[in-house]
């Protein structure tokens, strides 16, 4: 069933202890959420898509080795390391479509993304640099879209 308004939502109630559900958004439009789901998920287990997100984790984590006998010194930087490169988000969705600022759907060079969620505030002193260092094309693709932004 469609919905539409700031007043939507959804709640769903099932019998036993576990559910396994495949789920789609879009800020554009109910056939982009289909589109976003068929690019996303190739009909894979759960277990496989866990593996497959802790992979991509570690390997976005583990860009930075930082030894400490401290389990806690550990804990620390890391879970840092992981809210930093959590943000900005990436808004494109599949095809590189996005809802700009101007609430038009536009459309991303090939090869780039669009990104939103972006706190400007002290982040170029340490978030944008170590952005760059670690994702380059990231950091590349950020700026991008905060000139989007701005000519939407």
């Amino acid at each position: 069933r469609d919905a539409a308004g700031n007043d939507c939502g959804a709640y769903v109630e099932f019998e036993g202890s576990e559910v396994t559900m495949v789920l789609a958004i879009s800020f554009i439009s109910i056939e982009q959420a289909k589109a976003n789901l068929a690019h996303d998920w190739k009909g894979e287990s759960f277990s496989k898509c866990l593996a497959a997100a802790e992979e991509t984790w570690n390997s976005a984590l583990g860009q930075i080795l930082v030894e400490s006998q401290e389990e806690d010194t550990l804990i620390k930087f890391y879970t840092a390391l992981y809210h930093v490169l959590g943000v900005p988000t990436q808004f494109s969705e599949a095809g590189g479509y996005y809802l700009g600022m101007d609430g038009k759907v536009h459309q991303v060079k090939n090869g780039t993304n669009y990104y939103s969620d972006l706190s400007l505030w002290d982040t170029h002193r340490t978030h944008a640099p170590l952005l760059t260092l670690l994702q380059p094309q990231v950091s590349e693709d950020i700026s991008s879209s905060l000139v989007a932004m701005y000519e939407q």
